[in-house]
């Protein structure tokens, strides 16, 4: 007979309520899922009431001694405790056993984002010869020039663009809708794309999402990734650069001209102005360097 307190049993019950209650993701889900299988395997699927600190604490000392990052932990520690708060929730368990288990201390970590001239030199160098191209110009544009995620960018529908007004409807974590502004090169290769290249890619008009790929299907998160790739390529620069490098780029171009850090928060999507805060440190890097450059006794 099944245990119905193991934690292949209760899953699907918790993944449920975080799509629903929470509002989280597919991606999310599926990494809270992955956490919670790898905890189990550790656990050798014992019923969940058999679950104690200690062990807990094992479990981390194991994905340490195994290589896991510190950030990698911490966020498996933040699936772990969520699962048990469900738990006491649901009346499923009394006592939690992960109350007491303490966050490693995560590295402060600035964003990378590129300069404004690197960012400049990337968008300049790309060609619009071709359907593709302008897509791909398109895509990047709308990356720095809004400062979403690229999961919210492959989300993206007609319905959501507003053209007059120069915002897009963006859809993002918990499901949280707002109103990003595009600037004008964003905006104008938007439109070229809308004109010039959709058009030949689409394959069917019940399609509605914005971005599309080869087939005229929605574009994924990963060819987003190798669109990033391949024109990164031309900066010649050894940073790693991502779709979140344009992210990260888009919020400190932002301070680095004096937006103020509220509207920032609001354009990123951030629930805690904390989240935005780290930006600051970035700005003020920028700012110290402009200094020594500027000033005659810097």
């Amino acid at each position: 007979m099944t245990d119905n307190k193991t934690i292949p049993f209760l899953l699907e019950n918790f993944l449920i309520f975080l799509k629903y209650e929470k509002g989280f993701s597919d991606n999310t889900l599926s990494a809270y899922k992955e956490d919670l299988v790898q905890l189990n395997r550790f656990f050798k699927g014992q019923p969940i009431t058999l679950l104690t600190i200690t062990i807990i604490n094992n479990y981390v000392i194991f994905m340490k001694k195994n290589g896991k990052s510190v950030r990698t932990i911490s966020r498996k520690l933040a699936s772990i405790k969520t699962f048990f708060k469900f738990l006491i929730v649901e009346n499923i368990i009394s006592d939690n056993p992960s109350d007491l288990i303490e966050f490693p201390k995560l590295p402060k970590v600035l964003p990378k984002a590129l300069s404004q001239r690197d960012m400049k030199q990337l968008l300049d160098s790309m060609d619009i010869n071709d359907p593709m191209e302008i897509r791909d110009k398109a895509i990047i544009e709308m990356l720095y020039g809004s400062g979403m995620r690229v999961t919210e960018i492959v989300c993206l529908k007609l319905a959501d663009v507003q053209v007059e007004s120069g915002f897009i409807k963006c859809l993002g974590k918990g499901n949280k809708e707002r109103f990003v502004p595009i600037g004008k090169h964003a905006h104008a290769m938007l439109q070229v794309y809308l004109a010039q290249s959709r058009p030949v890619l689409s394959k069917n008009e019940k399609e509605d999402h914005l971005f599309l790929n080869r087939s005229g299907n929605k574009i994924s998160r990963v060819s987003i990734w190798a669109i990033i790739k391949k024109y990164s390529a031309y900066l010649k620069s050894d940073k790693h650069i991502s779709p979140h490098t344009m992210r990260h780029s888009f919020a400190t171009h932002l301070l680095e001209n004096n937006a103020d850090l509220r509207s920032v928060q609001e354009m990123l999507g951030h629930k805690n102005i904390s989240t935005t805060q780290i930006y600051t440190g970035v700005s003020k890097k920028y700012l110290k360097e402009v200094y020594f450059k500027s000033h005659p006794r810097g």
